[in-house]
């Protein structure tokens, strides 16, 4: 007879005999009993859920997923980019300090840190305002970066319960101080050509210009565009749930959400034209600016090459963060932009020089990849 002693990882770690387990293996062992105690240890083990809106992966599916990661940032190493590598935690005020850019809400997204001596640390919820901080520290003059890095947010139950993500992984790029056309081309053509890297084809590029919308509600008095900016991007593309928050805030012109539903609508057209755009400017300066940028933009991006570019009236996405062009890319059936970004509007560093940019979630693309992989297996043959 003899004894064997064990401490299981699940078991409390401290001194009292208590906490070890002794089993007299001898032919008079009740293997009943040794059975029942592992399979409590199995259960205590399988009862330790995964968080809820983080996903994992293993074996091919995260080898693939490496692929598709390695594959984005090795086309933006061709474009000459260079990486900045985001730490684990950083300081919740680079954040804090450009509510204006990312907007009021995004404070509730941030995942305080529990590091000694630092009650400033959060997880990374993203990279622009990481990366500018960065070049800003750095007083660059110019620069062409991207990050890949994982993120997380802390999104509510009911989010998670649509389908948002706690925890996803993103590259994004930032272009600085180079000029305005060619940055905004670049932010557009870099994520198209990651996604395609990547092995997805067919991605549906929408492009808007915030001018337009400004233009269009110039003509209203100032008390309905206060009313109007506040809820756009609560909004989104849904014009009832536009007019419903403008009367929530005040809102009583019949003027105002006849037109500005109207207006919204247009989101609605699979082939928007700039001529029909044009005929909403009502001699708005603002406006005509916008539409002329747009309309060059859309030229170069459909010359000569197989891009599927749409315009659209205005787009709620990004509505804080840039202050001119902005643009997402999709895919067909996919509910969720992949990408998006545009012209930035940051005025902590060089105010009056051109920042463009965009972030590719990488975590939607894969799901995309392996869900058509799915869908082809599941084919007889």
């Amino acid at each position: 007879m003899f004894t064997i002693h064990f401490m299981d990882p699940l078991d409390k770690p401290n001194n009292t005999a208590s906490d070890t387990t002794e089993l007299a293996l001898d032919t008079r062992v009740d293997q009943e009993v040794v059975q029942q105690t592992s399979e409590m240890k199995d259960k205590a083990r399988a009862a330790i859920a995964d968080i809820l809106g983080v996903i994992h992966y293993f074996g091919p599916e995260a080898r693939e997923f490496r692929r598709v990661i390695r594959s984005m940032e090795d086309c933006l190493d061709q474009r000459g980019y260079s990486e900045y590598r985001i730490g684990g935690v950083v300081p919740a005020q680079v954040f804090l300090q450009n509510l204006d850019f990312l907007g009021e809400r995004f404070s509730e997204n941030l995942v305080y840190a529990k590091v000694n001596g630092e009650p400033d640390a959060i997880l990374p919820p993203e990279g622009t305002m990481l990366t500018y901080n960065f070049i800003r520290r750095n007083e660059m003059e110019r620069a062409k970066v991207f990050y890949s890095s994982n993120f997380t947010r802390n999104e509510n139950a009911e989010a998670v319960a649509r389908g948002k993500t706690r925890n996803f992984h993103q590259i994004g790029l930032e272009i600085f101080n180079y000029p305005t056309n060619d940055a905004a081309l670049e932010a557009i053509r870099a994520p198209v050509a990651m996604i395609q890297a990547a092995g997805l084809q067919d991605s549906i590029v929408r492009i808007a210009d915030k001018r337009l919308i400004r233009g269009f509600m110039s003509r209203y008095p100032a008390e309905d565009q206060v009313i109007l900016q506040s809820v756009m991007d609560k909004a989104d593309d849904d014009s009832d749930r536009l007019i419903a928050l403008y009367e929530e805030k005040g809102g009583k012109s019949d003027q105002v959400k006849q037109e500005m539903a109207e207006f919204i609508r247009l989101v609605q057209r699979p082939s928007l034209t700039i001529q029909e755009l044009a005929s909403y400017a009502n001699g708005s300066e603002l406006y005509e600016q916008g539409l002329a940028d747009l309309h060059t933009l859309e030229e170069h991006l459909t010359r000569g090459q197989l891009m599927d570019v749409r315009l659209l009236p205005f787009m709620a996405k990004s509505w804080d963060a840039c202050d001119s062009m902005m643009f997402d890319i999709r895919y067909p059936g996919y509910d969720s932009a992949i990408a998006g970004g545009g012209i930035l509007t940051y005025p902590g560093y060089k105010p009056d020089s051109t920042k463009a940019g965009c972030g590719v979630g990488v975590t939607r693309v894969f799901e995309i990849l392996r869900s058509s992989l799915q869908k082809r297996q599941a084919v007889p043959h």
